[in-house]
């Protein structure tokens, strides 16, 4: 029998944060009206409290107190009963914060090099390697003893920056490597690399053993461990952690405050490339913010469009939509955003039939984990590279060093390493491997001058395959561009924020050259030399299937957001695999072409991120409420055995016609996502 948490999930998130002295804190608490609105959304799965950011149960807990509003009132237990007589499945959420127990446990908290508490205005959290672990192991036996939930949501959790110097790292760590931690961040220092190691192993060894504990109660309950993938080595989460530990990879993103209107589905891909087959789960979680004086919660009332648009990023890149509704202290809902949670999850299970598939693999962007660790800038570098991707309407999943060393990148054409920095041995083989068995790579900038302990060889450890030699870095110069790369661009050079001079070797083409800065210097102006009188300095070359573009391309989209950067990697692309591309879409760059598939059928998502104006000036964290239609989508898809082609929302039939080997068809109008199925000849082999 199929596992139901492996979809269609609709989860909402019912967050509750609510400090001691909260004035009308549960006032009109009814667990069945709760049910009724939350089950009404169409939501199958809620994340009920039992222990929050302060440390109060919402339960009548013998371990830790409860919160002091509650008057009786078992809020964790009514609600998880009201839930299940509807059969909507129910988690129990437990925060490691615990602030209000700060003074009482100073004994748990982390800890300066100095000896200080981590505070952090309020946000930091007790250290794994201190007694709260068997406290939290408490608490967690104690809630799957006393109620039938299915699993647990574990929040706040992980190392803070600056830390942990706390007296039982100090015993762990010395009793582990034989060595005191060390007293400053210093990559070239052998212990320091051991500290980092540490703190992944601690993270993960207490979080394995509060889960146990209520694995102990119940075996069959299911553990989330609320991280992220782009958590780096300061909290020690996220990629090492999650994955193994975890029955559901879950992570949030915050649709207001990220810029990227594809953020959700970003993390998505992210969370799909270190999942292992687990389920995954993409939060929404900007329905509150938290501001300084007063000290507060600040309510916003998300719009449906808003809502819908994230949760197409969500389910189109394989995720299921988790919402993230804070009621008001009385737990009363802005009815508001209770519609739109409604609306989008209503959108989402429109498509449900189609939800459950596969991508179609042809290129691949790599996420270097390491070079994120080490490298401040890498994630413009890796974004700025998704984003032209993205608008260049070139369908691309993410991999990780895992799927390189153990060869499940066999099945794309094209792998992009946008800065991947920092390598391994074992990667570099792997990547040696890829290109030797017949597919292409582009590299960037530094891939692959760092060692995965941040130690800078003195070449590239993929030389053999870029064909090009490291000289140095050069800092900002521009970039001009011969053909066939130069198809569309503009007349303008291309503005590179970082560059190095590499050498190249006799069997390597040159496709692209360097434009120094003019020496004329009117501080803090500086000229750019005439894009007629490039230097002999190579900044593209290609050897064999590789392409190696000595500036740091994605960074400098990120950065500048210049046409030029978008359209030369899309030239490098069709260069390398535009044959063997397995769709091409003329419309607009704020169109998000996903390719998946089911038996028989070939997926087409199609989400468009044309919104109203996002203005940030005051720090607006701006709302979408209005989406742009697009028109006229040209569609070419290589493929010419296709039986029929409709849209999933309304089974629709479009009109398309053959042209040699692929198919041609028009979307007259996208609103905000849609489905466009092709059904196939079921006795081929895609693509």
């Amino acid at each position: 029998m199929k596992e139901w948490y492996r979809g269609p999930i609709y989860d909402w998130h019912l967050d509750f944060y609510l400090p001691a002295d909260s004035p009308d804190a549960f006032e009109c608490f009814d667990p069945e009206r709760i049910a009724n609105e939350i089950t009404a959304s169409g939501a199958n799965l809620v994340v009920i409290f039992a222990l929050n950011q302060h440390g109060y149960a919402y339960y009548p807990s013998r371990i830790a107190p409860p919160h002091p509003k509650l008057k009786g009132i078992d809020y964790t237990g009514e609600l998880v009963r009201a839930f299940k007589k509807r059969n909507v499945h129910v988690f129990t959420y437990v925060n490691y914060m615990n602030i209000d127990l700060r003074e009482k446990h100073s004994d748990w908290w982390q800890r300066y090099r100095d000896g200080s508490m981590i505070i952090e205005e309020g946000w930091g959290v007790p250290c794994p390697n201190g007694p709260i672990k068997e406290y939290m192991s408490n608490i967690v036996r104690e809630i799957a003893k006393n109620y039938e939930t299915e699993g647990f949501f574990f929040d706040m959790y992980g190392f803070n920056r600056g830390g942990c110097y706390c007296q039982n790292c100090r015993n762990a760590f010395k009793s582990l490597y034989g060595f005191d931690l060390p007293d400053k961040e210093d990559w070239d220092n052998e212990i320091w690399r051991k500290f980092v190691e540490f703190r992944y192993l601690s993270a993960y060894n207490t979080m394995r053993e509060i889960r146990d504990a209520a694995k102990e109660i119940n075996p069959n309950l299911l553990w989330i461990t609320h991280c992220s993938p782009l958590d780096s080595w300061h909290r020690a989460t996220g990629f090492y952690l999650s994955p193994k530990l975890d029955d559901i990879l879950h992570t949030e993103v915050s649709p207001r405050y990220g810029k990227y209107r594809w953020t959700p589905g970003e993390m998505g891909k992210l969370l799909i490339a270190t999942s292992k087959g687990k389920p995954c789960i993409v939060n929404l979680a900007d329905l509150h913010v938290y501001w300084d004086k007063p000290k507060g919660w600040f309510y916003f009332p998300n719009s449906a469009t808003q809502l819908k648009l994230c949760t197409s990023e969500i389910v189109a890149n394989g995720c299921w939509p988790s919402i993230y509704m804070e009621p008001y202290p009385n737990t009363i809902h802005n009815p508001y955003t209770n519609e739109g949670i409604k609306e989008a999850f209503s959108l989402a299970r429109k498509f449900e039939p189609y939800l459950i598939s596969e991508t179609i693999k042809s290129v691949a962007l790599h996420f270097s984990k390491s070079s994120y660790d080490f490298f401040e800038d890498y994630i413009y570098s890796f974004r700025g590279m998704y984003k032209a991707l993205l608008e260049a309407h070139i369908p691309f999943d993410i991999v990780t060093d895992e799927d390189i060393i153990e060869g499940r990148i066999t099945d794309y054409t094209l792998l992009i390493l946008s800065n991947s920095a920092s390598t391994s041995e074992e990667v570099n083989k792997g990547l040696t491997r890829y290109v030797n068995d017949g597919r292409s790579i582009l590299a960037t900038y530094a891939t692959s001058l760092y060692t995965t302990q941040r130690q800078k060889r003195e070449d590239f450890g993929l030389k053999e395959i870029l064909g090009v030699s490291y000289k140095k870095e050069l800092g900002p110069a521009y970039l001009s561009v011969d053909p066939p790369l130069n198809d569309v661009l503009t007349l303008s050079p291309i503005i590179a924020h970082k560059i190095i001079e590499v050498g190249i070797e006799n069997n390597t083409e040159i496709l692209g050259r360097i434009i120094s800065p003019s020496p004329t210097d009117l501080s803090p102006f500086t000229y750019v030399s005439a894009p007629s009188r490039p230097t002999k300095i190579p900044s593209i070359t290609k050897k064999g299937r590789v392409i190696y573009c000595s500036s740091d391309i994605g960074y400098s989209f990120m950065k500048a957001g210049y046409i030029d950067h978008k359209n030369l990697v899309a030239n490098i692309v069709n260069l390398l695999v535009g044959e063997k591309l397995p769709i091409k879409v003329k419309a607009p760059t704020t169109l998000d072409v996903v390719l998946r598939e089911q038996e028989g059928k070939i997926l087409i998502h199609l989400i468009n991120l044309t919104t109203n104006q996002v203005v940030e000036d005051a720090g607006c964290s701006s709302d979408i409420y209005d989406i742009i239609p697009l028109y006229e989508i040209e569609i070419e898809l290589c493929r010419k055995d296709i039986t029929k082609i409709y849209k999933a929302s309304d089974n629709q039939e479009l009109p398309y016609r053959v042209e040699g080997d692929k198919v041609v068809l028009k979307i007259p109008e996208l609103k905000i996502y849609e489905i466009v199925v092709c059904e196939v000849n079921e006795k081929r082999p895609a693509f």
